[in-house]
């Protein structure tokens, strides 16, 4: 004979079951300490896997020098390799965009080999400032798109990677980001400070735009993803310049006066005001002392802005008579080969000592990781110069190395002095003449 369960012995452990089940689902999830994520990205963005060729972050300090040396204002708009870009994220090249107000931008390359190559961008490119502390593409690739299945199907095997604020994708803001993908719009941006995934879209800036007739010999030199959209940059940095919310500011003087218009204006209607509302005699005396004191002040402001307006046409004048010349300028960097040590180097043009520069272990890490020093920067007679450098290494091995050539009136020459730890070898040659 069967035995029956009672009803309520079989329901009660089901119902049991079913509560220890919401509780676990509507329970509170650990949130991440205050500080957790950022240490968490940090930790990722400082990932530095072994590359093939060279990174772009290890380039920036010389390719922050050198065009300081061109324009003192200048300001980073735009990285892209100049080369095919390699799986892990580096290349053989990578060409550095600097903008400055007076000097329009400027595209320098830098090479494995050592070369520098700097052409002007025959149009203009004033976007916005890239801001400092982005994460280099082989972190990024290594350390964050790796877990983002999305984005690593977006950007597949990467063959072009560029930097820039506020041009990639235009229409989410004017945030400083990576585009990787193929070089022909394909691709992935990613949030260049913090690594995460912005667009799977892929560039979105048109087709692309051959080069007319007339261009390839302007455009010599230049990235080839920036030549081929350079349309579709060119339109987002004008729409973004006459957006009401994004336009640039009136020139300084012209704000001044008009701040100086809406003071005198608010003074006369507040006086119109107590006029308005006086009844009494006492007050219309103190209206008309007031209306006295306004024009004593307007009087005095008109005397500062005609001694503004002199001033300023006097700085033009002056700065106009300067720009009439310009200096003729000689400058030594230093780069290292085969872990080279130099401590102390001495600079002599015409047998005469201009410069002394000490090194040590913060400088040689710099050095070896690629990048150039500046040795000397002076301004000198144009001709025929003689330039000899000492080399002391840390062993008190002294080496000497010498250069003679013709600097050309009123242009900056740029010469390489390159350092090798056998003590013998090292040479001194020019690498560019540009007009400073």
């Amino acid at each position: 004979m069967l035995a029956c369960t009672p009803l309520r012995a079989r329901v009660v452990p089901v119902l049991a079951g079913l509560v220890l089940g919401l509780l676990c689902v509507l329970a509170p999830r650990a949130h991440a300490r205050p500080g957790e994520v950022e240490e968490g990205i940090a930790a990722r963005a400082a990932t530095r896997p072994p590359v093939k060729y060279l990174r772009a972050i290890d380039l920036l300090p010389g390719a922050h020098t050198t065009a300081h040396v061109w324009s003192g204002d200048a300001v980073l708009v735009y990285v892209e390799n100049a080369d095919t870009l390699a799986a892990d994220g580096s290349a053989r090249a990578w060409t550095f965009v600097y903008s400055s107000p007076d000097r329009g931008a400027r595209a320098f390359t830098f090479a494995e080999s050592g070369r520098l190559t700097s052409v002007a961008v025959p149009f203009v490119f004033d976007s916005l400032p890239i801001e400092a502390g982005w994460i280099e593409p082989s972190a990024l690739l290594a350390a964050f798109i790796v877990s983002d299945n999305q984005a690593r199907t977006a950007v597949g095997v990467p063959r072009t990677a560029v930097l820039s604020r506020g041009l990639l994708p235009a229409r989410l803001g004017s945030g400083t980001a990576w585009y990787l993908g193929d070089g022909r719009g394909a691709g992935g941006v990613f949030d260049a400070l913090r690594g995460n995934t912005i667009s799977a879209r892929g560039a979105e800036l048109g087709s692309a735009t051959a080069p007319g007739a007339d261009a390839p010999a302007a455009m010599l030199g230049l990235p080839p993803f920036l030549v081929a959209y350079r349309a579709g940059f060119l339109a987002v940095l004008e729409a973004r310049a006459n957006d009401p919310r994004t336009r640039r500011e009136r020139p300084r003087d012209l704000t001044a006066a008009e701040a100086r218009g809406l003071s005198r204006l608010n003074a006369t209607q507040a006086a119109l005001d107590t006029l308005s509302r006086a009844t009494t005699a006492p007050a219309a005396r103190d209206y008309e002392r007031t209306l006295a004191g306004l024009s004593a002040w307007r009087l005095e402001q008109a005397k500062a802005d005609s001694f503004l307006a002199i001033s300023e046409a006097r700085l033009a004048a002056a700065e106009k008579d300067l720009a009439i010349e310009r200096p003729t300028e000689l400058a030594v960097y230093l780069a290292i080969e085969k872990r080279a040590r130099p401590a102390v180097l001495r600079v002599f043009v015409d047998n005469v000592e201009v410069a002394r520069r000490t090194y040590g272990t913060a400088e040689w890490t710099s050095l070896d990781a690629g990048t150039w020093s500046e040795v000397m920067r002076a301004r000198v007679r144009p001709g025929t110069r003689a330039v000899r450098v000492e080399i002391e290494a840390a062993d008190r091995r002294v080496e000497r190395v010498e250069w003679s050539g013709s600097v050309r009136g009123e242009a900056l020459s740029l010469l390489r002095l390159i350092a090798r730890s056998e003590g013998t070898g090292s040479k001194l040659e020019v690498i560019a003449e540009t007009t400073p």
